[in-house]
């Protein structure tokens, strides 16, 4: 079978095949601009620094996190922080969503940092969003008034520890916060970050979702015939079985129902 299939890839040509004609479906429909989910309409550049482009084009990237984005919009921060900011798809993405926050964006690449600014030119956001450059936590702590309501936003590959340490974790009881846990490079962080948390916010634990063709917003007839695992396998984000996130909802101030998980894919861990 291994060989029947070898034989195929070199008589169908790259145009032929599904993954580029399911690519080109995407882009075409899509013209630039996110699909569906929160930041629907946002100009998006034409690739991702770490993979997992079509989601993201399509809308469906992290989106067991969209609820958590939706609550959030009826708040008002004073500064959101994104750490680890990539091209700018939740900087670019937050700052329109919210348009009166200042909106610091932390990544280390300089790379991805062009992408970012030219992202954010082609969004009309020159001037909304801060560029910087390596975060860590003396540059959080200077970067938040802890008087004044934030959100903060990192996935940092592993270095989220480093980063909300107890002593930036006890200038957050304003601040509302999403961790993307990577405990398959630093095993317990999770429940680490979790225990530095519960003492000032509602902990929710936020697993992954499986993508389902719900989540592919094009539809064709070759859609249609190609096995459902196939157009599933463009979703996929590639990530660890054990990856997650930590949502953490101060406990004093505006708060919509917070001590409340999401229904269907969040656990309280803390109340």
């Amino acid at each position: 079978m291994k060989s029947i299939v070898r034989a195929l890839r070199h008589l169908v040509p790259a145009s032929a095949r599904p993954t580029h004609y399911l690519y080109s479906l995407v882009t075409s429909a899509a013209n630039g601009r996110v699909m569906t989910g929160p930041f629907a309409g946002l100009k998006y550049g034409p690739r991702a620094v770490c993979g997992a482009y079509l989601p993201r084009l399509v809308g469906c990237y992290e989106k067991e996190l969209h609820p958590v984005l939706e609550e959030l919009v009826r708040l008002r921060f004073e500064t959101i922080v994104d750490i680890g900011a990539a091209e700018g798809y939740y900087a670019c993405g937050l700052a329109l969503r919210f348009p009166e926050s200042r909106v610091l964006a932390f990544e280390a690449d300089g790379d991805a940092r062009e992408l970012l600014r030219e992202m954010a030119d082609e969004n009309g956001l020159v001037g909304r969003i801060e560029i910087r450059g390596f975060c860590d936590e003396p540059a959080l702590v200077a970067s938040l008034d802890p008087e004044k309501a934030a959100l903060i936003l990192c996935d940092c590959e592993g270095h989220e520890a480093e980063i909300m340490t107890p002593g930036v974790v006890a200038r957050l009881a304003n601040t509302h916060v999403i961790i993307e846990t990577h405990d398959f490079v630093r095993p317990g962080v999770h429940a680490m970050l979790t225990a530095r948390l519960a003492a000032t916010h509602h902990v929710l634990e936020i697993q992954q979702q499986p993508r389902t063709l719900a989540d592919w917003p094009v539809k064709s007839l070759a859609c249609r015939l190609l096995p459902e695992r196939r157009v599933l396998h463009e979703l996929r984000e590639g990530r660890p079985k054990d990856l997650a996130w930590i949502y953490a909802r101060p406990r004093s101030g505006a708060c919509p129902n917070p001590a409340a998980p999401f229904a269907g894919h969040s656990t309280a861990l803390t109340r």
